[in-house]
């Protein structure tokens, strides 16, 4: 049986359906092309900045001795900003104007950006007869310094880089339920569904302050490089894990586990109490109810705290301490554990003061989010009489609980 004109409504539903696929390709593939054009503009640049004019050294880096080449950004950008002479700044000028024109989002405070990761060789036996080339240059990039120096990195947090706006982490909050039924009931069962969150990340300024002398700045030494990069990725690290553990969601601050509001409490006492076993165990129990023990558990507290349990005995009367180190690696209750003086201590329950946090959980479902790259500005003025430059860096991170039920804590630990 032949419906009247089906056939020609059909070519046209097909071609309606064409031209919209073909719109969507088009699309993508614009999309992919602007992309690529983007990289390759990048990549123009930096090739540029890494010509060779035949004598195995690129150009913009011929005026460098063979450690600042391999290093040429932190300390050469001492350098450039407090006006050094007699020196080819070439390189980490083209990089920071490519870094400018790449995260044109960030704000300029007048100062130089560094790139997170910097690229630095081992040993080479290029340098000359003295034995220069017996030097090893190898130094760690700040990302790596940075998650070696952040307790909550350390632990497993997600670490979230490379974002260039404001994002959002994408949650469900409840999901569909099922039931066993009997055959044939006579009535539906009843439909639920999953239902969605988000959590917003927004770049959060984080500023450091410190101060070299003039002297140290002058060694061409690969020590030197390695010894900026420690300091710098210290002071951060100490902003993150202080945001991560007490944040206030107040003041720019992101909102941090003691003060996230979903974050399960376990209370010791009305003016709080020495931990014990049970109590550390109340903790496992917490995140096991809400079934958020997904992978390793961790611990983190304050330095004071470990010295205690270190002294409480797993069970009454026991001669093993709650808190124990297998090679060389702490562990409490079995699971591994770590302090870091930014655990807020002091805390006040009842009429005691002096109460500390313990913290467990599954660390990756914390997140630090990082937008662009570091920024530093140099004041070589406001100590000049002690012959110190200053130096401040810049940087934009957020933090997110990303399940807050995957951790628990105490408020109230005493060392009593």
């Amino acid at each position: 049986m032949t419906i009247p004109g089906l056939n020609e409504q059909l070519r046209v539903i097909d071609g309606t359906a064409q031209r919209e696929l073909d719109a969507a390709r088009t699309k993508v593939l614009h999309d992919v092309d602007m992309r690529a054009r983007d990289r390759r503009e990048l990549r123009n640049i930096v090739n540029s900045m890494l010509q060779d004019d035949g004598s195995g050294v690129p150009v913009p880096l011929q005026g460098f001795t063979r450690i600042e080449r391999n290093n040429p950004f932190c300390a050469q950008a001492v350098r450039f900003q407090i006006g050094g002479t007699n020196e080819d700044f070439t390189l980490l000028k083209e990089t920071n104007a490519a870094l400018r024109k790449y995260y044109s989002y960030l704000p300029d405070h007048g100062g130089l950006l560094v790139p997170m990761q910097v690229r630095a060789s081992g040993n080479d036996t290029k340098g000359n007869v003295s034995g220069d080339y017996l030097v090893s240059d190898r130094v760690l990039d700040l990302v790596a310094l940075l998650r070696a120096k952040c307790v909550a990195l350390r632990m497993g947090a997600t670490l979230l880089g490379g974002l260039n706006s404001s994002a959002s982490i994408p949650l469900q909050s409840a999901g569909t339920t099922g039931a066993f039924v009997p055959e044939n009931p006579g009535t539906d069962i009843t439909q639920t569904d999953s239902s969605f969150g988000s959590i917003a990340l927004t770049p959060r300024t984080v500023q450091g302050t410190t101060a070299y002398s003039k002297q140290l700045l002058q060694q061409s030494s690969v020590d030197i490089e390695s010894f900026i990069k420690s300091d710098l990725a210290s002071t951060h690290a100490a902003v993150i894990d202080q945001a991560c553990f007490s944040g206030t969601g107040s003041s720019n601050q992101p909102i941090g586990l003691k003060n996230h509001a979903n974050v399960p409490v376990v209370a010791l006492g009305s003016d709080g109490l020495a931990p014990t076993a049970a109590a550390l165990c109340s903790l496992e129990a917490s995140i096991a109810d809400n079934s958020a023990d997904l992978g390793t558990l961790a611990w983190i507290t304050t330095p004071t705290m470990r010295s205690k349990l270190r002294q409480t005995p797993l069970f009454t009367n026991a001669t093993v301490p709650c808190w124990t180190g297998v090679d060389g690696a702490d562990q409490l209750l079995g699971s591994p554990a770590a302090v870091s003086k930014s655990v807020p201590s002091g805390l006040a329950k009842g009429a005691n003061n002096d109460c500390h946090c313990i913290i467990l959980g599954y660390w990756p479902a914390l997140v630090v989010a990082s937008w662009g790259v570091m920024e530093l500005t140099f004041d070589p003025y406001a100590q000049k009489r002690r012959g110190m430059i200053e130096i401040s860096s810049y940087q934009a991170i957020d933090i997110a609980v990303r399940r807050p039920t995957a951790f628990a804590m105490i408020l109230d630990a005493r060392n009593v």
